[in-house]
């Protein structure tokens, strides 16, 4: 009976450290605002490729609040931070070098 009791408190403390985790774990450490396409703003989440979001909406822990030509009110964590275009330095793809390709898809 106390060997049952032990693995399943042992199993119930491992569904709790991972669920107080996986929270943190989805939360976005960098986001920045690369442009506006009308009501939408295009975010750079962690160092991800550009994702356009409208008001309301939620990517990766990221919740855009407003959404303006020049700057996006966004929340992480419950905390507003208000973005402004060309504000954080973004590199999409590639190594840093010299331009290699022929095209930009957007």
């Amino acid at each position: 009976m106390k060997l049952v009791a032990s693995k399943q408190a042992l199993a119930m403390c491992a569904v709790m450290t991972l669920a107080a985790a996986w929270p943190l774990q989805a939360l976005a450490q960098s986001v920045a605002m690369t442009g506006g396409m009308g009501s939408k703003v295009l975010l750079v989440v962690n160092g991800g490729v550009p994702k356009a979001l409208a008001a309301g909406d939620t990517f990766q822990g990221v919740k855009v609040v407003s959404v303006g030509a020049e700057q996006s009110v966004v929340e992480v964590a419950g905390k507003r931070q208000t973005l402004r275009l060309g504000e954080a330095p973004v590199s999409i793809g590639g190594s840093g070098g010299g331009a290699s390709g022929t095209q930009i898809i957007l």
